[in-house]
């Protein structure tokens, strides 16, 4: 290749040449990170089960419908499911834009105003009761288990240094990836860990709703929490921030019942 000759990449999903290697010019498909990084994808099982939970994409694209209708406002779309062992699994899919990580380290992502982040994270606690070393545990086998995927060279990581959470210190590693406006490929990849990592059943039913403005997130998500007999401390929620304060909200991926915090997304930064 010449010097100063472009390099092009063929779109796995649409078959279009194209030199961004973040999303297809032409069908917005993220697919072609795959190719950047050496994988073939038409090998990889992301292509071959093409699985989606039941209402997922329709969700991710109302998601993006109301980013484009509230533009400077918070959009959260929860995945949640009550796991057999008694704790709660949730997966957040995110404005893209500035954000913070767990730890309120500010994240550098080369994201528009607008798109689907999914944040995905396996943050412990530093507790050596029988109940957090259960949940440790389980984090550890997930987190093996999500370095496994074909996709996990897509993501980007975060170690959380120790920081306080629920009055209890926390670490562990987080991990996001900005889809852009593919909504298909998101909700497919949101299957696949839910599926692979979570050890959810494609047969299991799995909650989901999209929300904007920090108000309705947290009342959905608060709702959801009470009627699943999770215990909620109404002194965690602070409704005083404004619907379109441009604020954001980032939710934890695993936690129990009695470790729950809504971690804001710092405004001063937006």
């Amino acid at each position: 290749m010449a010097e100063n000759e472009i390099k092009t990449y063929t779109c796995p999903n649409c078959g279009a040449q194209i030199t961004n290697t973040r999303n297809c010019e032409y069908c917005g498909s993220l697919l072609v990170r795959f190719a950047v990084h050496g994988i073939d994808v038409t090998k990889t099982e992301y292509m071959n089960d093409d699985y989606v939970f039941p209402g997922l994409k329709e969700e991710l694209e109302k998601n993006l419908r109301l980013q484009k209708e509230h533009p400077t406002w918070p959009v959260v779309t929860h995945i949640l499911k009550e796991s057999s062992d008694g704790t709660m699994i949730q997966i957040g899919i995110l404005r893209t834009g500035k954000s913070v990580w767990m730890d309120h380290t500010p994240m550098e992502l080369e994201s528009g105003e607008r798109g689907l982040l999914i944040d995905v994270d396996f943050v412990k606690a530093d507790d050596s009761s029988i109940a957090y070393k259960e949940l440790n545990d389980r984090l550890d086998s997930e987190l093996s288990k999500f370095k496994k995927l074909d996709s996990f060279p897509l993501f980007t990581s975060h170690y959380n240094q120790n920081f306080i959470q629920d009055g209890i210190e926390r670490y562990g590693y987080e991990y996001v990836l900005d889809f852009g406006e593919d909504a298909e490929g998101a909700a497919r990849l949101v299957s696949e860990i839910l599926t692979k990592v979570n050890g959810v059943s494609v047969e299991e039913n799995v909650d989901m709703f999209t929300n904007a403005g920090f108000t309705k997130i947290s009342i959905a998500l608060k709702n959801w929490r009470k009627n699943h007999g999770f215990d909620y401390n109404d002194e965690e929620e602070d409704t005083s921030t404004t619907q379109n304060s441009g604020c954001m909200v980032a939710a934890t991926a695993l936690l129990v019942p009695a470790v729950y915090a809504v971690v804001k997304l710092l405004c001063t930064i937006l």
